[in-house]
């Protein structure tokens, strides 16, 4: 049962700010201002949702969520999260108080949920001239400007107006404090945080969006890329994804790094402990976005709801590792300066990365299922002779149930000729795929030998030799792979149709929506 309390969802919303306010870097040397005569002096959004940690507890996810709503596309807060990877992060060092930071992973969760939300976009680097031109450009179109450490450390919040010919700036951060007026921010530039390699993140126009499938498949990749790389390149001090559950146990249990009369190593190590409640606790909504994904896939459904159901639990181990209202709350250093305690919170914190570890393993299997298809094999396919009952029309409009069960009610006049009693779907015709011409043959039947009179009502033919694209599916997946193989596959591998004939291999002991379907496409090199 999950269990997700709110003191301690507010109690990570506390934490958090107390993270951010003494997380922070130097100013550096202003630049000079631009003419931006174009655009009015002055211009501020209202309305634009508000950001917080006390409503979502990921920065550059929730500012993400507030501009959708506010332009009129809202979307979900879990599909961000899992689309950006923000959901299956973990990063893990000793002594870094930014573990928790989305910039750390590159452009990628950037570009991944921009993709899939179908949003072009341009990222605008930490300089002033350019800021203020882009953040003037963005406003004066109706659209907030996603912004990266104007208040506070490098994460996002949003920019809401510009006064003074963007000198001054106007907005919603995480780390603006109280009240329900956007922040005033004068020299904004001179004390932002440049640590996250950019300035802003401008939202543009609508673009084609991936499929669904797509989309999961990219993100799954993602995912078990951030889970399973232990030691990324571009954070050579950090330990990642799974492996750094065992890092987060192990450094709770050594007794020199929680030194009780330290205030300010203490204060340290419960920022550290912080950042990795505030990880476990987004596993909530990995498992969400995986539950979601599930109805678009529903060959990998098992999948993905049994990793959901094990990040929820993995998930809730936060509430036996972060139990205080406040971090202020003198309890906090007095339980992680006491030995037998951290090694208690240990224990969890291994439980939840075993949990995970089942979760991701999850994850690798609905992978490999989604795709299994999407990678044909090619073979070369001897000649044979199909043997069975003949329907033409638009396989679109095909009731294929209705031809099977013809040709089952035949099927004791063609098993005895049967070469290994599977069943064959052969398709004439299909080469004139996609054209406006869809009427084929289809034969529905089994290969069949020594035939020597072709009953009354049924119909032999001969499926030449071919070089083929194999592609494996499942009863249930059929019609989708069908679809991929010609609007997808086709327009992008190096091979054509060879205007041979399509098949459908069934084996004998199908019987069920999982059992394997085999699909040969008759190919030939592209001119």
């Amino acid at each position: 049962m999950k269990i997700r309390c709110f003191n301690v969802i507010m109690a990570i919303c506390l934490f958090l700010l107390f993270v951010f306010s003494v997380y922070s870097d130097q100013p550096i040397n202003e630049e000079k201002n631009m003419d931006n005569t174009k655009f009015p002096s002055r211009q501020v959004l209202e309305n634009i949702p508000r950001v917080g940690f006390n409503i979502h507890l990921c920065p550059f996810p929730g500012s993400l969520y507030a501009y959708l709503k506010y332009v009129g596309e809202p979307g979900d807060y879990d599909y961000i999260m899992g689309t950006t990877g923000a959901a299956f992060r973990r990063l893990w060092n000793r002594d870094d108080g930014g573990n928790i930071d989305l910039s750390y992973l590159g452009e990628t969760p950037f570009k991944s949920v921009l993709d899939a939300l179908g949003f072009e976009y341009q990222t605008i680097p930490a300089e002033k001239q350019a800021m203020i031109k882009s953040i003037m450009e963005s406003i004066n179109k109706g659209r907030p400007a996603i912004s990266f450490g104007i208040l506070g450390p490098p994460e996002a919040g949003i920019i809401a107006g510009y006064d003074k010919d963007g000198e001054i700036l106007y907005g919603w951060s995480y780390f603006e404090g109280k009240g329900d007026k956007y922040y005033e921010k004068r020299d904004w530039f001179e004390t932002m945080d440049k640590n996250a390699g950019k300035g802003l993140i401008i939202i543009g126009d609508k673009k084609q969006r991936p499929s669904d499938r797509e989309i999961l498949i990219t993100s799954l990749k993602w995912a078990i890329d951030l889970e399973r790389t232990a030691n990324r390149p571009e954070l050579p001090k950090h330990i990642d994804g799974l492996a750094a559950y065992e890092a987060w146990a192990s450094g709770l249990e050594i007794d020199a790094d929680y030194p009780k009369d330290n205030p300010k190593i203490m204060e340290t190590r419960i920022m550290i402990h912080g950042d990795q409640c505030t990880m476990l606790e987004e596993r909530h909504s990995a498992a969400n976005y995986l539950r979601q994904m599930a109805k678009i896939a529903p060959e990998v459904a098992d999948q993905l709801t049994s990793a959901a159901k094990l990040y929820d639990e993995s998930a809730d181990q936060v509430n036996y590792l972060w139990k205080w209202g406040d971090y202020k709350d003198p309890k906090v250093s007095e339980v992680l300066s006491d030995h037998e305690t951290r090694f208690e919170l240990a224990k969890y914190i291994r439980e939840a990365g075993k949990k995970e570890t089942q979760a991701v393993e999850y994850l690798e299997k609905a992978l490999a299922l989604l795709t299994k298809e999407t990678e044909p094999k090619i073979a070369d396919r001897e000649a044979f002779t199909v043997m069975g009952v003949l329907a033409q029309g638009d396989p679109g409009s095909m009731n294929f149930g209705e031809i099977w069960n013809q040709f089952m009610s035949r099927y004791t006049q063609v098993s005895p000729f049967s070469e290994n009693k599977a069943y064959y779907g052969v398709y004439f015709g299909s080469h004139l795929f996609p054209k406006e011409t869809r009427i084929v043959d289809m034969i529905a039947g089994m290969a069949v030998k020594n035939v020597k009179n072709t009953p009354d009502g049924l119909v032999a033919r001969e499926v030449p030799a071919m070089r083929c694209a194999v592609f494996e599916c499942t009863m249930k997946t059929v019609s989708q792979t069908w679809n991929y193989i010609y609007e997808k596959w086709f327009p992008e591998s190096q091979y054509q149709h060879d205007d041979k004939p399509d098949i459908e291999y069934f084996p004998p002991d199908t019987s069920t929506p999982d059992s394997p379907v085999y699909i040969y496409i008759p190919i030939k090199a592209k001119l």
